[in-house]
């Protein structure tokens, strides 16, 4: 598998390359935040971004060497750090000593918020999903999101949410999308396995739904379809 961050070039680059980790075949990383620029660099390129690869919260930055590498400092529990704003907060710390360390305080500059207006389909499906399958009230979290317009359950395991679609809340200046999604078990988190405009044809957002499906019986021996096409294979 290509190792994405590897192949990042030797300097600061733009935070659309960095968003563009998330994007397929993804290889891992199942979302990416820009963290910092260097005041010296042109155009506020970025030296460092925080992300989720195969489930596991770490950073990446430019050393000293002009080479891009993952931070020493990570965390496996996404769920708990995702959604608890003292755990991330201390997470964040951390790792922002790391990379302190190489760059020093005086040169690094905060993006802000609003850089996630630049985020690709599916950035905000990964930050207000609990990474666990779904309880009943867990899925009504989504629905009351407002980064949410509307969620779909698709398939359970074990009389929790496995697969679900999403219909995000547009950013920005990008369209409305709906995006599917399955929980890996393996890394504890969901993928999404794909995205498209919510005024497809039914015919493609049928062909989606099984894709999931798809996902669904390669990582989970029983499962139940909660919602879908009649002529699904899956039910």
């Amino acid at each position: 598998m290509t190792d994405q961050i590897q192949n990042l070039p030797d300097r600061p680059v733009s935070t659309e390359s960095i968003y563009e980790l998330m994007m397929p075949p993804r290889c891992g990383i199942g979302l990416i935040v820009p963290m910092y620029s260097h005041a010296e660099s042109d155009d506020s390129k970025c030296v460092a971004a925080y992300l989720e690869e195969n489930g596991v919260l770490k950073g990446i930055y430019l050393n000293a060497d002009g080479e891009w590498v993952r931070s020493s400092v990570t965390n496996s529990d996404l769920d708990g750090v995702v959604h608890n704003a003292e755990k991330e907060l201390t997470f964040m710390n951390r790792l922002a000593s790391e990379i302190k360390e190489i760059h020093g305080n005086d040169y690094l500059e905060n993006y802000e918020p609003d850089i996630q207006f630049d985020a690709p389909v599916g950035f905000q499906s990964k930050l207000f999903l609990r990474h666990r399958k779904l309880s009943p009230s867990d899925f009504q979290e989504i629905l009351s999101s407002p980064q949410c317009t509307d969620a779909l359950p698709m398939y359970q395991v074990d009389n929790r949410l496995a697969g679900v679609v999403v219909s995000e809340n547009p950013i920005g200046n990008s369209p409305p999308n709906t995006v599917f999604l399955y929980f890996h078990p393996d890394i504890s988190t969901w993928r999404i396995v794909d995205s498209i405009s919510s005024q497809a044809d039914q015919a493609v957002l049928n062909q989606l739904h099984k894709e999931t499906g798809d996902k669904i019986e390669q990582h989970y021996d029983d499962f139940e379809m909660i919602l879908g096409p009649p002529d699904s294979t899956h039910i």
